[in-house]
């Protein structure tokens, strides 16, 4: 057809070549790509099985869409698995978080620690509430301003909980212990200061008296960013404007594993491992003798 046409004097344009599809990999340059995906050779054996069995006729070469086909088609096969699976809730699974009052939450997180676990849920309208693993209300907060956090590093943080961001707004740093557990006490209508306490694991208490806390807990050097003060500066000006600070050491031989306040934070219980003083209730004031239960 071609000749016959040349010799009538037309001539067909040259027919344009066909497109090699260059996304394809030799196994070496698979397991390589997969590598430096991952950041890391940790899955450099599972790669090279990838690549045996997606290359089914032992061409040497795979193209990405082949990768793609079989991730997609493991993961439809993964999610019809689990859709099955999955029962749609009831009403009875519903868990109602009763502290916020109906409020939206805004923000829900995760504490968790080698023996505890909990949920500390804060609403619109600054209602905080911690729950246990199952749901059930531990503590509840109204009108919280702040969130405080312990470390092991012997620190604690000060969070803004007014906003919806919870910015770092102090850190104090260099505790002589670990803190193991805190309590709060918040101001009243006869009492304008709050009150923190924690245990440590030496089985001391401290108690930090804030005497501006609806202003606020500590100094301020900084209020665009998080202020840094080490626990030594705490007992000397500026600081003692806003806070002062009372150690009961060796209330408990062991770790304190909880600390509590009651009748307004006029008592504090705490309690411990100790064999000789597993429950200890101390009147804050220091009028009282200290009641002491061994639990055996």
């Amino acid at each position: 057809m071609r000749a016959a046409a040349a010799e009538e004097g037309i001539e067909f344009a040259e027919a344009a070549p066909q497109p090699q599809d260059s996304l394809w990999l030799d196994e070496a340059g698979f397991v390589s790509s997969l590598d430096v995906i991952f950041g890391h050779h940790k899955y450099t054996t599972h790669a090279h099985k990838l690549f045996q069995l997606l290359d089914s006729f032992s061409s040497g070469k795979v193209w990405w869409r082949q990768l793609i086909c079989r991730l997609v088609a493991v993961g439809a096969k993964k999610t019809s698995t689990r859709a099955e699976v999955w029962k749609p809730l009831s009403e009875q699974d519903i868990k109602r978080l009763d502290h916020c009052k109906r409020e939206t939450l805004v923000k829900l997180v995760c504490v968790e620690r080698e023996d505890s676990f909990c949920y500390v849920a804060v609403s619109r309208g600054g209602r905080v509430g911690v729950y246990s693993g199952d749901m059930r209300l531990l503590h509840s907060y109204e009108d919280a301003q702040y969130l405080m956090m312990s470390a092991s590093d012997r620190s604690l943080t000060v969070y803004d909980a007014a906003t919806l961001s919870h910015t770092p707004l102090y850190c104090i740093t260099g505790l002589p212990n670990i803190p193991t557990c805190m309590a709060y006490t918040p101001s009243s209508r006869s009492c304008d200061t709050s009150e923190l306490a924690f245990g440590t694991e030496r089985g001391d208490i401290t108690l930090m008296r804030f005497l501006q806390p609806k202003l606020q807990l500590f100094h301020t050097k900084t209020p665009d960013a998080i202020n840094y003060y080490f626990w030594m500066e705490l007992p000397s000006p500026p600081h003692t404007s806003y806070c002062s600070i009372t150690r009961w050491r060796k209330v408990h031989s062991r770790s304190v594993k909880r600390v509590a306040y009651s009748r307004g934070g006029i008592i504090l219980v705490s309690c411990s491992h100790d064999a000789t003083a597993s429950v200890r209730i101390r009147h804050v004031p220091g009028k009282m003798d200290d009641y002491v239960f061994k639990v055996i």
